[in-house]
Order: C-alpha cells, then sequence, then structure tokens
C-alpha cells in the first residue's frame, strides 16, 4: 500500500454522515489501485456486518453502493476505462460470498477471467521468481 501511495497509484475515499471533513468514524472506507485507464478496489471496508441495527445496517449498505457509483464516476471522470471490482465467488456454498457476487453484478458490468503470475524467462527472472517464492513461504 505504502508503494502504492507513493507512485500516487493509490486512492483512499469514504462516506460519512454529517458535513464535510473526516469523520472519526467514516461509514465506508475504500481504497483503490489506479493503473493507467484500469482501477482495481482493493478493499472496502465497513461496520456493517457487524452492526445489530438494521436500520443502521441499511444506512451503511447504501453509503457503500453510494460510495462505489461515485468512486466510479470519479475515476471515469479522469479517463478511467475499466473499473475492476476484483474477484468472483466462483462457488455455490457460501451465502456471504454470493451475495457480494450480486453486489457487484448490479453494476451493470461484465464478468472477465484473467490470470495473474509471475514468471521468470531468463536465468535471473527464474532465480528472482523462485527467491520470490521462497520469501513468501510457497516452497
Amino acid at each position: 500500500m505504502e508503494a502504492m501511495a507513493g507512485q500516487g497509484a493509490l486512492v483512499l475515499s469514504f462516506a460519512q454522515e454529517g458535513p464535510g471533513g473526516l469523520a472519526p468514524n467514516p461509514l465506508v472506507l475504500h481504497a483503490t489501485y489506479v493503473h493507467g485507464a484500469r482501477v482495481r478496489a482493493l478493499y472496502s471496508c465497513s461496520s456493517r456486518l457487524q452492526e445489530e441495527d438494521p436500520e443502521r445496517r441499511t444506512l451503511i449498505g447504501q453509503a457503500n453502493r453510494r460510495l462505489h457509483w461515485q468512486d466510479i464516476c470519479w475515476f471515469k471522470a479522469r479517463g478511467a476505462e475499466i473499473y475492476d471490482f476484483g474477484g468472483w465467488y466462483s462457488g455455490t456454498e457460501d451465502a456471504q460470498r454470493l451475495a457480494i457476487n450480486r453486489f457487484k453484478e448490479c453494476y451493470g458490468g461484465q464478468r472477465v477471467t484473467e490470470y495473474e503470475a509471475m514468471v521468470g524467462v531468463s536465468l535471473l527472472g527464474k532465480s528472482a521468481v523462485a527467491v520470490r517464492r521462497l520469501l513468501k513461504g510457497g516452497g
């Protein structure tokens, strides 16, 4: 996150109750990675699931949806062509993950299968990938 912020590639946004300034307890926070014309939602956090009051849960959920929409519009106005929510649950059992899928679908985008990998081509590159794997504990 620090490296992204240092490169100007990290955008933080938040939704709060009441007027201007950063409230001590924002309703929702988003962290988004920007790479050219593509942005990727990295984190979206709130206390909605821990909230016991149903009206408050609804308020926080609505704030999250609105913030995503405002983020999409803000990035689009600055030249973004792709807003990537990141991740898709392909299973059928986990109700919470299925609800997240439905949330992502409501914005009208499309699902795209992509793969992220680091592959060494040269001897130095292969060595770097092996060292990285060892450092991450991947054996």
